[in-house]
């Protein structure tokens, strides 16, 4: 591990970057401070992609990016949990009917089909649809603020997991458990454990209420960070977008926050990771920094994780 001024010290080293958004680049709401002027400085001389865990598909990262005041043009593609499974589900048919946890934007729910950064943007309700668990084909976490059984907004059940995070919150052990009853498998679009908001707010993700049904022995499929199969889909787009004159392969580099999602997957897949210490690891690194040269709690983290990025930065900055 080497820990890093600002990304400028290795750009040279690399021919394309893949980015996390949430924790390096924006906290959802406004960019962080240097990561407009870094975003745009290294897209001036290296191709950038976004790889995000967010449920929603692809289309959506580069206006909401350019909304918070990035050079999102610059872009040549991006990668979702959600895109990975929309594409998935394209691909499995047999699967039509969900029981879902969603955001709790659920008043929108359902101009899903309407709304093209949406899973449900393209399937009629004869492919796709929301049932009760006793009709259901799967399970589908996207979200943890709101329990749909039907596609009526006014029988949506809100829920304070995203807020509270409790293992025990009676609504959602009552959806896994009608799920295991049915072995039904689930489907998990952003399989983030927390996030960071706006303010320091924590926010508990539908990655958790999946790992919850894992350890009840249910069947829980992925999509995002960090499975290798999403970086594998950045891989094959800078192959395809980025011209190689060389024999030999590009050099690729992830930068996340997250050891366990944006680290873990770049070490699965054999690139080199930029770990930015001021995301959701901030609390338990707040005395690591290059100036304090005290590595003891960062080696203490990555060994906990069985993870080591190959450079750390403590903010995304050029």
């Amino acid at each position: 591990m080497q820990w890093l001024d600002g990304i400028s010290e290795i750009v040279a080293k690399y021919d394309v970057f893949i980015l996390d958004q949430y924790g390096v680049l924006h906290n959802g709401v406004e960019a962080f401070d240097a990561a407009i002027t870094c975003f745009n400085r290294l897209a001036e001389k290296k191709p950038i992609l976004i790889l995000s865990n967010t449920s929603r598909r692809a289309v959506s990262v580069a206006p909401k990016l350019a909304h918070l005041g990035f050079d999102s043009d610059k872009l040549i593609g991006s990668v979702t949990g959600g895109e990975e499974a929309w594409r998935w589900l394209q691909s499995n048919k047999h699967l039509r009917k969900c029981s879902l946890i969603t955001h709790r934007f659920a008043e929108q729910a359902f101009d899903k089909r309407k709304d093209f950064e949406s899973i449900f943007y393209g399937f009629p309700s004869s492919q796709l649809d929301v049932v009760p668990i006793s009709q259901a084909d799967f399970l589908l976490v996207e979200g943890s603020g709101t329990i749909m059984y039907s596609p009526e907004v006014s029988e949506k059940t809100e829920i304070d997991f995203i807020d509270t995070g409790d293992p025990n919150c009676n609504e959602v052990l009552s959806y896994l458990k009608q799920g295991k009853d049915e072995n039904l498998l689930l489907l998990c679009t952003n399989p983030d454990l927390i996030s960071c908001g706006a303010e320091g707010r924590i926010c508990h993700m539908g990655g958790q209420i999946a790992k919850m049904y894992e350890e009840m022995g249910g069947k829980v499929l992925y999509f995002g960070k960090p499975e290798k199969a999403c970086f594998e889909t950045c891989i094959q787009l800078a192959k395809q977008r980025v011209p190689n004159t060389s024999s030999k392969p590009l050099r690729i580099a992830h930068v996340g926050d997250s050891l366990y999602h944006d680290i873990l997957g770049a070490q699965r897949s054999g690139i080199d990771s930029i770990f930015i210490t001021s995301g959701i690891h901030r609390k338990e690194l707040a005395q690591s920094s290059k100036a304090s040269s005290d590595m003891s709690q960062l080696e203490s983290v990555c060994c906990r994780f069985g993870i080591r990025p190959t450079y750390i930065l403590q903010h995304f900055r050029w």
